[in-house]
């Protein structure tokens, strides 16, 4: 069989492994329509039971090769693979930003008690989060790692933000009750209510400076996020919705139930923190970290900054700038095998399809017309029939994705032919890819 085109496509380049492929059509010529859920359903079952048939193809053939090994792969196996790794991905991230954040509460609120506040924010702000993002995905196609990224984002400003208010309603609860008990006078004040006149004034300056820069700092991410919508479809623009969301969901949360726990908690946020209790270690945080009073770095900083705001403007415009030129290159992919961890079945799948079944993996290019001339053109990998109409396949220059390629597919697509023409593959879905296909009718 090696002596046919057909059959050295599915033997691989040294002889050494062979592919099987199977295309399953419950429908035979007919086509089906999107909304026929029986087909889909029909076709989901019989895909599962080639897929299990498949699957013991090498254990069968280890009476022939005791080394014999193999993989089966289809487009939903990809995809179910990149999308549980995103989740597992999510789930590390978060029981590692957790914990540390939660330790970090600890050491400078001085208490387990506090530890429940960011947590609170947190837990409120990941749970609307993925509401959120469930009912934007039945508008919007939502990639598995757009999920997980956005996810993590709305963790860590929830959490950052819910410290913020933690640490400013702290200092002014400790400046109110030494202006009016003395500084030791906190932990002889009576047990505070709700409705405790000094607490309410704590909790109003609190909002009135923290709640404020949340809401500029949220307003200034959200507007940058969303501004990726406007760049385009597809990852930029899911991107933009769900992480514009996202960060809307973190400051609804830091301004609504964060205050409302520290309310409940009254003065008992007064007492000094495990850190500030150390000797001169105490002091020491005090002073940097003092931002209501006139002797803390941060606020030497700000008067800094009031003295000089155009110097500071200019500056931080142009570090911003130089930031941002390399998105003059920016050169956006679809989901990958390349999101899978080296050695996951389905990436070593791919990588060997690539290697050693190069006419089998994905062409670059498949067209019709006379194309090998072309710049970026290598070679014509082998050409096929399917009655009136005629493939070709081509070999590009460069990487799949690359802008070589992208220009080299522009190229065929501009070309004028004399009979009607159809592109199909992964450069009709995204527009920045190497392959190709164009079926031209005689």
């Amino acid at each position: 069989m090696l002596t046919t085109s057909a059959g050295r496509t599915l033997a691989s380049n040294d002889l050494d492994s062979f592919l099987i492929v199977v295309t399953v059509n419950p429908n035979g010529t007919a086509v089906a329509s999107p909304a026929d859920t029986e087909y889909i359903h029909r076709l989901n079952g019989l895909v599962a039971d080639v897929e299990a048939r498949l699957a013991r193809v090498p254990n069968e053939l280890r009476n022939i090769e005791p080394s014999a090994t193999g993989i089966v792969s289809h487009k939903q196996l990809i995809t179910e693979s990149i999308a549980d790794q995103s989740r597992k991905d999510l789930i590390t991230g978060e029981m590692i930003a957790i914990p540390v954040a939660l330790v970090i509460v600890v050491l400078v609120f001085g208490g387990l008690l506090a530890v429940g506040i960011p947590l609170i924010g947190a837990l409120a702000s990941v749970a609307c989060t993925l509401g959120t993002l469930y009912l934007l995905s039945l508008g919007v196609s939502l990639q598995s790692f757009v999920v997980g990224t956005v996810s993590v984002l709305g963790l860590g400003l929830s959490i950052g933000y819910a410290l913020l208010m933690m640490s400013r309603y702290h200092e002014e609860l400790a400046r109110a009750c030494n202006t009016e008990n003395g500084a030791d006078g906190a932990g002889r004040r009576r047990r505070t209510r709700r409705r405790d006149p000094l607490v309410t004034s704590c909790m109003t300056a609190t909002i009135l400076t923290a709640g404020r820069t949340i809401i500029y700092s949220a307003a200034t991410i959200a507007i940058s996020l969303f501004g990726l919508a406007l760049m385009g479809g597809g990852i930029l623009r899911s991107i933009g919705l769900a992480g514009g969301l996202v960060v809307l969901i973190a400051v609804a949360a830091a301004i609504t139930p964060i205050p409302a726990v520290l309310v409940l908690l009254g003065l008992r946020m007064a007492r000094p923190s495990l850190l500030e209790r150390v000797p001169l270690l105490g002091g020491l945080l005090h002073r940097v970290g003092d931002v209501s009073g006139e002797q803390g770095a941060f606020a030497a900083l700000a008067r800094r900054v009031h003295a000089h705001p155009w110097a500071v403007l200019v500056a931080c415009l142009t570090v911003l700038l130089v930031l941002a030129l390399p998105i003059l290159r920016l050169h956006t992919l679809d989901s990958t095998v390349e999101q899978l961890p080296v050695g996951s079945s389905q990436r070593v799948d791919a990588q060997t399809l690539n290697k050693d079944y190069p006419a089998v993996a994905g062409q670059d290019a498949t067209v019709i017309i006379l194309v090998a001339t072309l710049p970026g053109v290598e070679a014509v990998l082998g050409q096929s029939s399917a009655g009136r109409f005629t493939v070709a396949h081509l070999d590009l220059t460069g990487d799949r994705f690359s802008a070589t390629a992208e220009r080299t597919v522009s190229e065929i697509r501009a070309l004028k032919t004399p009979a009607d023409t159809w592109v199909t593959g992964q450069a009709a879905g995204h527009s920045i890819s190497e392959q190709l296909s164009c079926t031209i009718s005689h």
